[in-house]
């Protein structure tokens, strides 16, 4: 199991060279950028992974909640190939997706779901790259959400079945959208190419949360989950140690009969 943290949510107001700096020396196996096109300095950041060895795994879409799935092809084309031109300048392999919101267009969203998603394999087989479909929660932050569950998810998933079409499940969006979690993970850790973990319901460190994590990895673990867990959460103090204490609780799946919340 590989652990990433995603940099621009948890530190916050440093440049990105030193966020990757800490990430790096906290001993993540890799840093996320969401938002990748916000404005950080991608050559500083491909810098900094190479002198701290540390590589880059996942960004965003360009403009995430506009560039979703259940939007005409022509509409999204040209943010989707922006972004894999950054993340491969980047050394990335991986792009999250989003599915979209509801909305009165005549359109079939399903259809176009289904339809765009074919196309990303398309691209990703040619650009040798991963998109992760993210289903997210329709319940508090985003109640237009259409992809609100990870079976939804896992439909589409598996309708293009395509090495470059994989699942991100975000444990606070599936938790709140549907509860059932770990079931729900393992029913379909074979196409998920990723977690996220965060606390819940603030948003904070993973360890404050109503999910025992080491317990769900410890599982996912025993049933051959060997991915990638992302920490995005925001920290709720001083987030150069909380990046720490983060990535040492959840190494705790490995001995999970000791670990009930012995951090900070």
């Amino acid at each position: 199991m590989k652990f990433t943290l995603s940099v621009n949510v948890a530190l916050p107001g440093l440049p990105i060279e030193e966020r990757i700096r800490i990430a790096a020396e906290a001993g993540y196996d890799g840093v996320d950028i969401y938002g990748i096109l916000d404005g950080y300095d991608l050559g500083k950041a491909y810098e900094a992974s190479q002198k701290y060895e540390i590589p880059l795994i996942a960004c965003s879409a360009d403009r995430a909640f506009e560039t979703t799935l259940n939007k005409r092809w022509n509409v999204i084309e040209p943010a989707i190939k922006k972004t894999i031109s950054c993340a491969k300048q980047l050394g990335m392999k991986r792009i999250a997706m989003l599915g979209g919101f509801k909305t009165s267009d005549l359109d079939d969203p399903k259809l176009l779901l289904l339809e765009n998603t074919k196309r990303l394999a398309e691209l990703g087989e040619k650009e040798d790259i991963i998109f992760m479909i993210e289903p997210i929660n329709n319940v508090i932050e985003h109640q237009t959400a259409y992809l609100h569950s990870s079976a939804a998810g896992a439909e589409i998933v598996n309708a293009v079945y395509s090495d470059h079409i994989k699942l991100l499940f975000d444990f606070v969006h599936l938790e709140t959208a549907e509860g059932n979690v770990l079931n729900n993970a393992l029913a379909y850790k074979d196409i998920i190419d990723m977690f996220h973990v965060v606390g819940i319901p603030k948003h904070d460190e993973p360890f404050n949360s109503q999910l025992d994590y080491p317990y769900i990895l410890s599982i996912l673990a025993e049933n051959g989950y060997d991915g990638y867990v992302g920490a995005e959460y925001e920290p709720s103090y001083d987030p150069e140690t909380s990046v720490r204490d983060v990535l040492n609780y959840l190494k705790m799946y490995k001995t999970r009969k000791d670990c009930y919340r012995s951090v900070q």
